[in-house]
């Protein structure tokens, strides 16, 4: 049993490492080992130490679990931050460097295929609008229960930390390519509820809620011009779909080179993701039925492209003097 343990542990560390890179050089370089100690392992005559499958879990995002049911397709494994709501600060953070280590992976890869689902805006799509950004960081403190209920967003304060590994992500961002993205046409009206919910509770001021608005016109006015353009300032291609059915979930299906990531969102801040590469063919399965049922408004169907965004801007404006009476 520990031998089959052991060559199963081997395999799926082999089929983890990229296939552009020689896996023995890899598991040297990494482990600091011998030549020959890495031929041990690979052939699993020895078992890696706990210290090393740690290592090796972290490095090529795999865990023990997939390993002992690598072969059961009724079992799916997913990773999840499990202090969400008990450390609603931290967890942010490790949301974000958890998305830096996405981007990177895609940044170094050769192939890159992203598509993305949305029925509300992730603060990884606010990261160029500071007050926005904002927002989530104070909707997602209130939702952590550790703050009062009359916790104001006037009080809220952006550690520093969070706010470096913005930048460092807006810089990796600029330069990944091929997005898809489908979106729910409630998509915006979803977000911009939200903050009209905390202005209703007196816990966003007047004039916060106009500079809210002015930030939330702005992601509309970029998102609409790289509907237009199809490309970005930087280069970075986009093509967007508006769904015809309702979305469930942001999600994010990811395929770099020979591997492929899955990412779903519970919650606006903690997703779960998944390796499986059953897990993965699924959920691409669904998106490309996803597609099937939606519109291209990128470089076509002006009309609807236009409609669309005329009803958001509406939406804005309307609900905004509304709401302000």
């Amino acid at each position: 049993m520990e031998k089959n343990l052991n060559k199963m542990l081997a395999e799926r560390i082999l089929e983890k490492i990229p296939s552009n890179i020689k896996p023995v050089e890899y598991l040297m370089g990494t482990l600091g080992l011998a030549r020959e100690s890495v031929y041990r392992r690979k052939r699993g005559e020895l078992s890696f130490s706990f210290k090393e499958i740690v290592k090796l879990s972290k490095e090529l995002n795999f865990s023990i679990d997939e390993v002992i049911d690598k072969d059961n397709k009724d079992k799916v494994v997913f990773n999840i931050r499990n202090n969400a709501l008990y450390d609603p600060e931290e967890t942010f953070m490790a949301m974000l460097r958890e998305y830096l280590n996405f981007v990177r992976k895609n940044f170094e890869a050769r192939r890159v295929e992203i598509i993305i689902t949305q029925n509300h805006v992730i603060p990884i799509y606010a990261l160029k609008f500071k007050h926005l950004f904002k927002f989530f960081y104070y909707k997602w403190m209130h939702q952590g229960y550790q703050v009062p209920l009359n916790f104001y967003y006037a009080d809220v304060v952006v550690p520093t930390e969070i706010l470096v590994l913005k930048e460092r992500l807006i810089s990796y961002i600029n330069q990944l390519s091929n997005y898809t993205f489908i979106i729910d046409p409630l998509t915006y009206k979803n977000t911009f509820d939200e903050i009209l919910y905390y202005y209703e509770r007196n816990l966003i001021t007047k004039e916060e809620l106009l500079i809210l608005k002015d930030g939330f016109l702005g992601l509309l006015k970029h998102t609409e011009s790289l509907v237009q353009r199809g490309v970005s300032d930087f280069g970075a291609t986009y093509q967007f779909y508006l769904s015809s059915l309702n979305i469930e979930s942001n999600t994010i299906y990811a395929k770099y080179d020979d591997m492929a990531e899955s990412i779903f969102w519970l919650y606006q801040v903690n997703p779960v993701n998944t390796n499986d590469k059953y897990m993965c063919a699924t959920h691409k399965r669904w998106l490309d039925s996803m597609r099937r049922c939606s519109s291209l408004i990128t470089h076509s169907n002006e009309i609807l492209q236009a409609k669309f965004y005329n009803e958001q801007y509406k939406y804005l404006e309307d609900n905004t003097k509304l709401i302000l009476g």
